[in-house]
């Protein structure tokens, strides 16, 4: 197992497993990574995480752009190149959120098939009618919601027993 390779300061770690609420405490350790990106100054820092880490680090922002605008927003926002990344699904299905990968594979799906659509500049009107023409990210933004307690649940517990690949 690989070490992790940021240097958080023990008061930090100390903070975050005190957090026993699954999804506040991925997003707080995906706002560590985030800090670390801020602070180098350079998104090729990201080069240096495990590949767990860019996982938490993708899955949080995936959790951010559904909550707001379902699957629509997150491909149009171009966040689709996070489902993209090779180590992504691989990741999460070795972590066992195997239900979650399924869904997110079918949004992965239409994300390539449609790739050139989602990377056009659009109007307010031609954005609205992206969840028209997609009613299937509809279904799967549904079972997304369905698995996402007891996929961060799953994270939660990994994380827990192998924390010093995490922080």
């Amino acid at each position: 197992m690989k070490k992790s390779v940021l240097q958080v300061d023990a008061k930090i770690k100390q903070e975050l497993i005190q957090i026993k609420k699954p999804l506040e405490y991925l997003l707080n350790l995906s706002s560590i990574y985030y800090q670390a990106i801020v602070q180098s100054g350079d998104m090729r820092i990201m080069n240096e995480f495990s590949d767990e880490q860019k996982t938490i680090y993708s899955y949080t922002h995936i959790y951010a752009q559904v909550s707001q605008g379902g699957f629509v927003q997150l491909l149009e926002n171009k966040y689709g190149q996070f489902l993209a990344h090779p180590v992504f699904l691989k990741t999460l299905a070795r972590l066992e959120c195997n239900e979650m990968v399924v869904v997110l594979s079918k949004v992965l799906d239409v994300y390539i098939k449609n790739k050139t659509l989602f990377d056009q500049e659009k109007s307010v009107d031609d954005f609205a009618k992206l969840y028209q023409k997609f009613p299937q990210l509809d279904v799967f933004e549904t079972e997304y919601k369905a698995v996402l307690g007891e996929t961060n649940r799953v994270l939660y517990d990994y994380i827990q027993n192998h924390l010093v690949q995490f922080v």
